[in-house]
């Protein structure tokens, strides 16, 4: 009779252990998406508090649970499973995929370094980058950044300075359009005074792109193609100009309707520098951001 009582306790454990596991989601995520939202977390706190009965074990839900449900989405809602832990700490903070989905999350504590995973569930690692947090909205990711002439390149180009406000670096051309949203925004802030910027709107159907014919054409060629604001509040339709002739990779200028020219221009002609211009600050290196 011992026998079978030990047996029947055995089977028991082995089940339980089973239902905890529900391939490793934390019993508050109850979609199983390997996010806990904001209602998620208030839904299984509230159950805790009034002792309820969770759907899932274990029940009663252990303080721990909840404890860490709550750093998770304070965290940005993401999470992944590391056996290698124990107890709650199984359940890891996930790298979001950009600066904007860190502040799009409520997860942003101000301006300052953020580990990010632009190819989320891709081979790629995590990395840290300097977010801006609070220039005109929020969100952008810092993404160049050259104070001298150099020749820019399609490759990452010390990536690891990027997370800081003026370290020099790019990262690779792939990597910044995987962190272009639906509007394709870019954000010029000058380094000698952060509230001067110059914010970008390309439109979904410009790329971050290196033109390697060298031809008259290489600058994309889109008449009020977006606009351009600057921190003053004034916005204008953006032209995008193609009449120079310099071999220059990397592009985009824009022509303010009350003369001068004004926007981000990033050149690959021994000149490149991550420049802008605005009406009092004309071509100067500026620390570029984008979301």
């Amino acid at each position: 009779m011992r026998l079978i009582i030990l047996f029947v306790m055995i089977i028991s454990i082995f089940v339980t252990q089973i239902a905890f596991s529900q391939d490793n989601f934390h019993p508050a995520d109850t979609n199983h998406d390997w996010r806990i939202t904001g209602h998620e977390f208030d839904a299984y706190n509230n159950a805790w508090r009034n002792k309820e009965k969770w759907p899932e074990d274990p029940n009663p839900i252990p303080m721990d649970y909840v404890t860490r449900a709550g750093y998770l989405v304070s965290s940005g809602q993401k999470y992944k499973y590391d056996e290698t832990k124990e107890n709650t700490l199984i359940w890891q903070h996930a790298p979001l995929m950009s600066c904007k989905a860190i502040i799009d999350a409520g997860a942003s504590n101000g301006d300052g370094v953020y580990i990010i995973d632009p190819d989320d569930e891709g081979g790629n690692d995590s990395f840290p980058v300097y977010c801006d947090m609070t220039t005109d909205g929020g969100g952008w990711t810092k993404i160049m950044y050259f104070s001298a002439r150099r020749s820019l390149s399609t490759s990452a180009v010390t990536p690891e300075n990027l997370n800081t406000f003026n370290g020099i670096g790019k990262l690779s051309d792939s990597v910044i359009n995987s962190l272009l949203t639906e509007n394709h925004q870019m954000l010029a802030v000058y380094p000698k005074d952060k509230s001067k910027w110059v914010n970008v709107t390309w439109g979904k159907n410009w790329i971050f792109k290196e033109n390697l014919n060298n031809t008259p054409q290489m600058c994309q060629n889109f008449i009020d193609g977006g606009s351009i604001k600057r921190w003053d509040g004034s916005i204008e339709k953006a032209t995008y100009s193609t009449t120079s002739s310099v071999n220059s990779s990397y592009c985009w200028k824009f022509s303010f309707s009350n003369g001068g020219d004004g926007g981000i221009d990033l050149q690959n002609d021994g000149a490149g520098q991550s420049n802008a211009s605005t009406k009092d600050v004309s071509q100067t290196a500026f620390v570029i951001f984008v979301r």
